[in-house]
């Protein structure tokens, strides 16, 4: 068990310390970690030029990060949205770039009036009316189109690009959605929104964009987009630092739908729910119903994973029986990436996990010590766990950072994971 210590919400370890810090700021991703985390635990290594892994890398966080601290970096994602979003977040902009970018973005605001009465093209986003106000999303839907007219539909790696990361930040602002708790709501009624309004806040975000790209990215960044369970083609790591999905059945694809909609990367439930099935811990649409016959390919002797999928299944509430296979089958995702991850890792390799626990039906599904056990079957050793925070949706949900290392074997001189490349332990407590 983890020492006693005061619990707190410490949101400075969440996606909300990121919102206002350069690159860190352009997408909000509620289930991120925070810049603060990562930055605490490399400063514990006084070397460069480590190669610093992310398997479930997200908007490009640990990424960044890493480069910052003069290490190169690989980052897996298999959503191919947040691999075109950390694409743009990881290049390095020159000034003439950034003067290109904003003289489009000029011309794309005066041509927004020739759009307006158009019949422009929507996304056929589920109940559109709960997300925007009708007005609000006619002239979205100008800006939209002047977009495309001046610079096409969104490219891997064009400068241009920016100005759609800008526009993803404003059909969110302007929407009536929140994500700020496990459960996403609306406004009872979505604001409507002048014109003025919006282009003004449009010219905002794309100053805020522009502005950030002045600090440049300096160690090698890769982004890879593979899936986490076997990771081809990726070696030599000396760390990971990750935040995988937790067991919570909520999807990443539930909060970047807007954005994927609305910039194509998909046109209908079925391309959502078949991304979402692709991703460890994905229930979203038709994923569901796949659960139910899904089979693993081998079994699991994980006695104490059995014993919470029984107890959740037990417990005869509905949808139980769905639910405990959801969680055997998040484990049994999980379980093959630690495996396959051992075998890309240096030795002597450190690996920080930030993982939470999860209920069902008032069954504790205790991810921490779940992890800790597929790490040792794994062939991990020096293995902890530290909570860092109280999750703000259940008094009885926590983070954990689940510390490990990677020796062949060999026994040390002591029980630190830290002697290899690290100076200190990270600990978020003293």
């Amino acid at each position: 068990m983890p020492k006693t210590i005061k619990i707190k919400q410490n949101s400075e370890y969440t996606f909300k310390y990121n919102m206002t810090i350069g690159r860190h700021g352009w997408l909000r991703l509620t289930p991120a970690y925070s810049v603060k985390l990562v930055n605490e635990i490399l400063n514990c290594y006084n070397c460069n030029n480590l190669c610093v892994f992310d398997p479930f890398s997200g908007t490009g966080t640990t990424g960044i990060v890493a480069s910052k601290k003069g290490h190169n970096s690989i980052l897996n994602e298999i959503n191919p949205f947040l691999v075109w979003v950390a694409n743009l977040k990881i290049k390095n902009y020159t000034d003439v770039e950034r003067q290109k970018v904003m003289a489009m973005f000029v011309n794309i605001i005066r041509n927004v009036d020739k759009y307006i009465h158009k019949e422009n093209w929507c996304p056929d986003i589920y109940k559109i009316d709960k997300w925007w106000n009708r007005n609000t999303l006619l002239i979205l839907s100008a800006i939209r189109a002047s977009i495309v007219n001046n610079i096409g539909e969104p490219k891997l790696s064009d400068e241009n690009n920016l100005i759609w990361i800008a526009f993803c930040k404003i059909i969110i602002e302007t929407s009536s959605a929140s994500f700020n708790h496990v459960s996403m709501s609306f406004k009872s009624e979505p604001i409507e929104y002048e014109k003025d309004q919006i282009i003004n806040r449009f010219l905002k975000i794309m100053d805020f964009i522009i502005d950030s790209t002045k600090e440049n990215i300096d160690g090698q960044v890769s982004i890879i987009n593979t899936d986490s369970r076997t990771m081809e083609g990726i070696n030599n790591i000396d760390i990971v630092i990750t935040s995988p999905p937790y067991p919570n059945r909520i999807s990443y694809i539930r909060e970047l739908r807007p954005y994927m909609y609305w910039l194509k990367f998909i046109e209908n439930t079925k391309d959502s729910s078949d991304i979402d099935w692709k991703c460890i811990g994905g229930t979203w649409g038709a994923a569901t119903s796949k659960l139910l016959s899904w089979k693993p390919e081998t079994i699991i002797d994980f006695k104490d994973l059995n014993i919470t999928v029984e107890l959740i299944e037990k417990t005869n509430e509905k949808n139980s029986k769905l639910l405990s296979i959801y969680v055997y089958k998040y484990f049994y995702d999980m379980y093959n990436h630690i495996c396959n991850l051992y075998k890309l890792l240096n030795n002597n390799a450190d690996i920080y996990y930030i993982v939470g626990n999860s209920t069902f039906f008032n069954i504790n599904v205790d991810s921490n010590n779940l992890y800790k056990k597929m790490f040792e079957i794994a062939g991990f050793s020096n293995i902890s766990s530290q909570i860092i925070r109280k999750r703000n949706c259940n008094k009885k949900l926590f983070e954990y950072c689940i510390m490990a290392n990677k020796n062949n074997g060999t026994a040390r001189n002591n029980t630190s994971i830290y002697d290899s490349h690290a100076t200190q332990a990270w600990l978020p407590f003293d």
